[in-house]
């Protein structure tokens, strides 16, 4: 017979690994205020091998800009500008996890969401690196 306070640790262990806050990903594909992305934190299961999570597809905030530097030259001299872009196929972007489910909310519409929390399809890209 198992020891009962393990059990509950494998279950609270269980738990808190479906539980997504905040994760990497590599952008795979831009469309307009969405992108394809392969999270790029590996998964494993009890005695299986480690693998890559599902590509998912999520919004894209309009404040994520990609900011690098560019030297141009002005009247001779050298100048280093910002430059600021659009993020791209390749791209690695920190993505947050919303609390409930934002299928209907994030088209503006006031829902009862369905039962679930901070579930890895419910995320949207917060910034670029």
């Amino acid at each position: 017979m198992s020891d009962p306070k393990k059990v509950i640790k494998r279950l609270i262990d269980q738990k808190l690994l479906a539980l997504h806050t905040a994760y990497f990903a590599e952008v795979l594909k831009v469309d307009g205020d969405e992108a394809k992305i392969q999270p790029l934190n590996m998964i494993k299961e009890k005695g299986e091998e480690p693998q890559k999570q599902a590509v998912l597809t999520v919004p894209i905030l309009q404040n994520v800009k990609k900011l690098s530097t560019q030297n141009i030259t002005i009247n001779g001299s050298s100048v280093t500008v910002a430059k600021v872009t659009n993020i791209k196929k390749g791209d690695i972007v920190y993505c947050l996890c919303a609390e409930r489910d934002i299928t209907e909310t994030k088209n503006g519409k006031c829902v009862v969401p369905v039962i679930g929390h901070h579930r890895i399809s419910d995320s949207v890209i917060v910034g670029v690196i």
